[in-house]
């Protein structure tokens, strides 16, 4: 089960830091006040609410075959 955990935790990070790269590159682009900018964080805000929703689903799935009484 603790690998699985690794991997999501690991998954998670890694998508976070890419939409925290995506989101500093929207900052640098269109500037804090814009349009542009306030949609930027947007899309980031929900996909990371998507991704993390899609992990725990995985993660339950996955670690939920692999308990110790299970093997």
């Amino acid at each position: 089960m603790w690998d699985v955990t690794e991997w999501a935790v690991l998954t998670w990070l890694k998508c976070t830091l890419v939409l925290a790269l995506g989101v500093g590159a929207g900052w640098l682009y269109f500037g804090v006040g814009t349009g542009g900018f306030t949609l930027v964080c947007l899309i980031a805000v929900l996909a990371e609410l998507y991704a993390t929703r899609q992990l725990a689903r995985e993660w339950a799935h996955e670690a939920g075959l692999r308990w110790w009484w299970s093997g």
